[in-house]
């Protein structure tokens, strides 16, 4: 393991217990400011976001000096998208959204994007740093992957710390958090209906997009377990005008970032039979 900061390409099979069907190649940086201890590796969250592009964001300068940092880009998050061709209904009719998002997705095989097959790769990662166990430092759905890790592989773990954790049955949301931050705004569920009681037309690169009930609430639905996305609510419900083409906004880059493939993990994860009667019981139209 190298000094410095240097990008590592790793391969890894395309599903784990079929290596015939071929491989896949993950990349991952070394942090470091000079520090010659034992690795800790980064797992972030998203899901869908690069560790290494995250690192200016990261307040782990002074830990980077004691310990070599590996910024690990998860399975899925080097494929490439292909363009977001923004589709007018795309934020009114479910199946247009569905359309971009599966124009946009590179043709894989579903089955290699799921928690368990990225466990498995924090071991042949470990066996590419030279080291019996690496300690973990995860965030967000980092914390769902480090989960499926602690069963799949728990002999190559050492310690962990787990930041906004995302437990393994806590993929799929509740809405009672996000009613709850609504009602405490003045008036938040009238000022949501309202919002949604029409179709706004908003303007991006050029399309313009027809947003109605179906697309705020698509958008909406990421921001829940978000809190600092969760504190746009009051902005955006006071004063739609100004931003909700803010939001919409923000929403498209998203998308544009993050490879629709890499959302398969999320899917992959699943819910327990009680979650899902707990879901579908929900006094809610989310």
């Amino acid at each position: 393991m190298g000094v410095g900061e240097e990008t590592v390409n790793l391969q890894v099979p395309l599903l784990h217990d079929s290596p015939q069907l071929g491989s896949l190649e993950l990349t991952y940086e070394v942090w470091s400011e000079g520090a010659a201890g034992s690795p800790i590796l980064f797992l972030c969250g998203g899901p869908g976001e690069r560790a290494t592009e995250l690192k200016p964001h990261l307040p782990w300068g002074e830990l980077a000096r004691q310990r070599p940092i590996i910024l690990l880009n998860q399975r899925g998050t080097d494929l490439v998208p292909g363009p977001l061709s923004l589709d007018p209904e795309m934020f009114t009719n479910p199946e247009a959204a569905l359309g971009v998002l599966s124009r946009q997705a590179p043709k894989v095989e579903a089955s290699a994007f799921t928690p368990w097959q990225s466990a498995m790769d924090i071991a042949l990662l470990t066996d590419a740093l030279g080291v019996d166990q690496i300690d973990i430092l995860a965030h967000s759905y980092g914390t769902h992957l480090t989960m499926a890790a602690m069963k799949t592989i728990p002999e190559r773990l050492g310690k962990i710390a787990l930041l906004g954790f995302e437990g393994p049955d806590q993929t799929f949301k509740f809405s009672e958090p996000f009613d709850a931050a609504l009602a405490r705004i003045p008036h938040g569920p009238e000022l949501l209906a309202e919002l949604e009681s029409k179709d706004w037309e908003i303007e991006v690169d050029q399309t313009l997009l027809r947003v109605g009930k179906f697309g705020i609430r698509w958008m909406l639905a990421s921001w829940m377990g978000l809190e600092a996305r969760v504190k746009r609510l009051p902005a955006l419900l006071s004063d739609p005008r100004e931003n909700l083409p803010k939001a919409v906004n923000g929403f498209i880059g998203m998308l544009r970032r993050r490879s629709p493939i890499y959302y398969l993990n999320d899917a992959a994860s699943s819910a327990s039979a009680d979650r899902w009667a707990r879901l579908a019981a929900e006094k809610s139209d989310w």
